[in-house]
């Protein structure tokens, strides 16, 4: 007979297995498996998760800890009889199952390379970081507007899909829009750049996009978002802009506690944020509204029309970046005026998204400040819905990009290899912004002739570097 307290120790084993492990499924099925750095940062900054995203989470791990809670334990306490007492059956069973479900967490959310790139060092950053302290930076005489569009989960390859045995174009207003402006591609086609570490969720894409670095995560509560943190010596767009005489202003229809992006807009270029709270606060929404992950995009473009309407008329150049969400797994938000044509809600929220863009586009190129605007379009990472590949007609996925009413001409954009690094100087750039040497942090101005680090280094190298450890990050940005 096995102990109580035995009995006790074997079930807390268990359960803990098994809830880390429902864990790890839930991140696959919802977010196609988040590797540990996302996933500490996510735990980190939990508030402004959307609720949908939190009620799924829980249940679907409620589910999975009864289910499998139930098969594994229900060995441990039947009381069967077994004859050689020189082998603890059931202590056995226990060992052997807790460490396959150990095993099986441990390799999904990528415990042990997490572990290993801590322990291991690279100079990677430290050898390639361009301080923009350190450049000369000249500013335009006729400065141009900025706005910057970062469409969650907005891939390139959204442009060939298939459903149902038919070829399905998802953006196709932002195709039309990469090909009669300019996209950076690693093909001929319509493409952008892949995914890399350290900058594949949100908060880190958008870091990667507007400061040449990406987000490193450590253990450590105080990092990001605590007494204003968020890299603080980083030199980022916002920045520059600030510097420059820009008013910047960002938009957003979450909550901008989550993943610190309010501390990360206001603590470089003062950016005056308005995001769910704030539409509450002004009355622009009921107090009790929340749509997905606070409001939904169709809103959040119409208080950008009013925005710029707004802030056109002041004397200073403005800035202004919107951040979307009805693209965000788990399976999007289908807007209420669409619908679900493709019988399959994520796909169809992504087509409606381009209709929103398109619409928004289409009344910014009407207003009379359009001639001296430059409109930037990204995604901020590849998508995470984890059956979106099973639409994709190609393994090749990159994020979507494009450059729109720049005065730029004889453009090198194709075959190109790029990383969301680069995007820091090329939109620089596109204002007009001379930047010596065409560097800034890790990227480069892609409208110049010098290589991306991604062209000098190769993809699969800098992917296996930019994790580990690195002194001169720490050090110099935290």
């Amino acid at each position: 007979m096995i102990s109580k307290k035995k009995k006790v120790f074997y079930t807390i084993i268990i359960l803990v297995n098994v809830i880390v492990f429902s864990l790890t499924r839930y991140s696959v099925e919802a977010f196609g498996g988040a590797q540990m750095p996302q996933i500490i940062y996510t735990i980190i900054l939990p508030k402004g998760t959307s609720i949908d995203v939190f009620l799924n989470g829980l249940f679907f791990c409620l589910k999975l800890v009864l289910k499998i809670g139930f098969v594994t334990l229900f060995p441990l306490y039947l009381n069967l009889k077994i004859k050689n007492k020189n082998i603890n059956f059931k202590g056995f069973y226990t060992i052997v199952l807790s460490l396959i479900l150990f095993i099986y967490s441990v390799n999904t959310v990528g415990i042990h390379t997490y572990i290993y790139n801590e322990l291991t060092k690279s100079d990677f950053i430290k050898d390639n970081y361009v301080n923009p302290k350190d450049v000369k930076i000249e500013y335009p005489e006729q400065k141009k507007n900025l706005i910057y569009i970062l469409v969650e989960s907005l891939e390139a390859s959204y442009e060939q899909t298939t459903f149902n045995d038919q070829d399905v174009n998802l953006i196709p207003y932002l195709t039309s829009l990469a090909e009669n402006n300019i996209n950076f591609s690693s093909d001929n086609g319509i493409g952008g750049f892949k995914a890399y570490p350290l900058a594949n969720w949100t908060a880190a894409g958008t870091t990667a996009q507007m400061s040449g670095l990406p987000l490193r995560v450590r253990l450590n509560l105080t990092d990001y978002g605590y007494k204003d943190k968020f890299l603080n010596n980083a030199i980022m767009l916002g920045d520059i802009l600030e510097d420059a005489g820009y008013n910047n202003y960002h938009l957003t229809g979450s909550d901008s506690a989550f993943g610190a992006e309010y501390t990360l807009f206001k603590n470089h270029g003062s950016f005056a944020v308005e995001d769910y709270n704030y539409a509450k606060e002004k009355g622009l929404i009921p107090e009790d509204y929340y749509e997905f992950w606070g409001l939904e995009d169709r809103k959040l473009f119409s208080f950008a029309k009013d925005k710029l309407e707004e802030i056109s008329q002041d004397e200073e150049p403005f800035s202004l970046v919107i951040s979307t969400i009805d693209t965000h797994p788990i399976d999007g938000y289908l807007d209420k005026e669409c619908e679900d044509v493709l019988n399959y809600q994520y796909g169809s929220s992504i087509l409606c998204e381009d209709s929103l863009i398109n619409d928004f586009i289409n009344w910014v190129q009407d207003q009379d400040f359009y001639d001296d605007t430059i409109i930037v379009i990204t995604g901020d990472h590849i998508s995470m819905q984890t059956d979106i590949k099973e639409h994709l007609k190609s393994d090749n996925r990159e994020v979507y990009n494009v450059f729109i009413n720049t005065d730029i001409k004889n453009v090198n954009s194709k075959n190109r290899e790029i990383s969301p690094f680069d995007m820091y100087p090329t939109i620089l750039y596109s204002l007009g912004f001379k930047i010596e040497n065409n560097r800034l942090g890790l990227g480069t101005n892609l409208f110049s002739e010098e290589k991306t680090i991604t062209e000098k280094y190769g993809y699969d190298y800098i992917i296996k570097e930019l994790p580990k450890y690195s002194d001169f990050y720490y050090d110099v940005f935290m």
